[in-house]
């Protein structure tokens, strides 16, 4: 503290280093005179310090009590007012993100915690919240009566991408879809959703109306929604992946059998393991895809990896390094066909067949009505108008499920235009399927070779091609008949979404 003695001994003013408090100190001393106001006031002069009423009240005090006895602590003369400092803005999210972040009751043994979402998205129009202006701060006053301003000046929030502020000047509604990022004092709202590290219980299940990036990985039983695409830096172990353009996982999948992706565009991982992946467009492996059940809409490229176990299926063309395994692991893969239209298909031909006997033996029984109609009682009359009725329904729903079963038939593209191409080996128990022919591979073949549906001599056959000699070898093959197409694809089933505490979700 800063002190000033007076011209008497014994006492002195100390200021604090704020120079918000000033002190008399008053040193023991057995000459030590009586101290008086004149004394005191002389010694604010001397300091300069302002005589308030406030000062000169505490100086009455300071003599009174001086008058009982010398003080052992120093006493309070004077006191400034300190700066009151400001108060930056704040944004107030709106409640519906409280309710989404919410945390479960100490009793709620049923709590989702894969949907305890922390990552924010929004689509456009979206109510973010509000904003608490800033409260400025207000200046003090020293000892000595000088002004102290406040330490800072309030921080506002700042406006970024995509958002907008409400007529009102508080609300902050998002003027695009995307991730909300609060972040020096700025909110805007991310085209893409990034996620820096894992989709774990940091983040919750991911459901976005923008792009997502995931920069770790994808943790067991998390579910990553996208209504655009979706890309993976690192691992995806047993999840769920869904988006409405394409799919992009940088490292390998690993599914364990109770896991999915499904994409309305294209799919591409480094390896999968024992996953279901069903793409309307090109699926693309660069390893190998093992145990796994694929459905590509156009193309299944694996042309540097392997494919061993599992089912495959592309509408287009496979390419692939290779086929089964030495160990002769059962490998199924079709072009020209899915397995789930022809499953259809196939309901639509047995049901078809059902009605169409119903039909034939209605028509049977009202033949001999028909032809002696005069004879029939009005009651006989009436029967067989109610089963000719009957008999042209039946008819129309056998129509009807003709035109279902034509449109589906026409979505697969022309035997003509498909084909397996290997470019090493096609190992036995390979079972290779274009369009409703199969045939399973009994010896090794060495490629490059492909494998092609054509007429030969008005019958369709499966034919090997050798890139190199051009040999062809014809393979006898099977045919899918409605009865036992599901014994020989037995294609299995795509895995449900089961998290702890939620329900089940196909």
């Amino acid at each position: 503290m800063a002190q000033v003695s007076s011209k008497r001994k014994g006492f002195s003013i100390q200021i604090s280093p704020n120079n918000l408090r000033a002190f008399l100190v008053v040193r023991p001393d057995q000459n030590h005179e009586p101290v008086t106001r004149e004394d005191l006031l002389d010694l604010l002069a001397e300091m300069k310090l302002p005589q308030t009423p406030d000062t000169l009240k505490r100086v009455d005090e300071t003599l009174a009590s001086l008058q009982k006895g010398l003080p052992r602590e120093p006493i309070l003369l004077a006191e400034g007012i300190p700066a009151h400092e400001p108060v930056d803005a704040s944004f107030i999210w709106n409640e519906i993100f409280h309710q989404k972040s919410s945390e479960p009751a100490d009793d709620d043994a049923g709590f989702n915690f894969y949907e305890r979402h922390k990552i924010v998205t929004v689509e456009v129009g979206t109510v973010l919240g509000e904003i608490h202006p800033p409260v400025p701060g207000k200046n003090g006053v020293d000892v000595f009566g000088t002004p102290i301003k406040p330490s800072y000046t309030p921080a506002p929030i700042k406006l970024g991408e995509n958002v907008e502020l409400g007529s009102d000047k508080r609300t902050i509604k998002s003027t695009s879809s995307g991730q909300v990022i609060i972040q020096n004092d700025k909110i805007s709202v991310s085209n893409v959703l990034n996620v820096t590290n894992n989709v774990d219980f940091e983040t919750g299940n991911i459901d976005s109306t923008t792009s997502v990036c995931i920069r770790g990985n994808v943790c067991d039983l998390f579910r990553v929604q996208s209504k655009q695409h979706i890309t993976v830096q690192g691992m995806v172990e047993a999840a769920f992946l869904q988006a409405d353009g394409d799919i992009s996982i940088i490292g390998g999948v690993k599914g364990r059998d109770k896991a999915f992706m499904e994409a309305q565009g294209n799919i591409s991982a480094k390896f999968i393991n024992s996953i279901y992946v069903e793409a309307q467009g090109t699926i693309t492996i660069c390893k190998e895809a093992i145990n796994s059940v694929i459905l590509a809409g156009d193309t299944l490229d694996i042309r540097f990896g392997s494919l061993i176990g599992g089912h495959a299926f592309a509408l287009k063309n496979v390419r692939v390094k290779s086929l089964g395994s030495p160990a002769g692991v059962k490998t199924v893969v079709g072009v020209g066909m899915n397995p789930l239209i022809y499953q259809q298909i196939f309901e639509l031909e047995k049901n078809m067949r059902k009605v169409k006997e119903v039909v034939e033996k209605i028509q049977t029984s009202i033949e001999p009505l028909l032809k002696h109609i005069k004879q029939l009682t009005p009651d006989q009359r009436e029967k067989a108008t109610e089963l000719m009725f009957k008999s042209q329904e039946m008819q129309t729903q056998i129509d009807d499920q003709k035109k279902e079963s034509q449109s589906l038939l026409d979505s697969l593209p022309p035997y003509s235009e498909i084909e397996i191409f290997v470019s090493g080996r096609i190992f036995p128990k390979t079972q290779i399927f274009i369009a409703d022919r199969y045939v399973t591979i009994q010896d090794e073949i060495k490629g490059p070779a492909k494998v092609v549906l054509r007429q030969v001599q008005g019958v369709k056959e499966l034919l090997l091609i050798n890139q190199i000699t051009g040999d062809v070898r014809s393979f006898i093959s099977g045919r899918l008949e409605p009865e036992t197409a599901a014994e020989v694809l037995n294609l299995p089933p795509k895995p449900k979404i089961k998290q702890p505490g939620a329900k089940t979700i196909a």
